[in-house]
């Protein structure tokens, strides 16, 4: 079974969102400000309105061992 819904975020939810990854430079690295810039960067290019829309789909198995 396949989910389609798209995640909505303004601008708060989309940096915390892109934070929020263990790959993710934190307060206090080099380059983090750089960084922000460019996060912020990309919701200015990429939202309409104040939203950033990501297309996401989810895939469920359901079945026995």
């Amino acid at each position: 079974m396949q989910r389609i819904q798209p995640l909505y975020f303004d601008r708060e939810k989309f940096i915390a969102r892109s934070l929020s990854g263990s790959y993710s430079l934190k307060e206090g690295d080099r380059d983090f400000n750089e960084y922000m810039d460019a996060i912020n960067e990309s919701f200015d290019k990429y939202s309409k309105d104040g939203i950033v829309v990501m297309a996401n789909s989810s895939d469920a198995y359901i079945g026995d061992l």
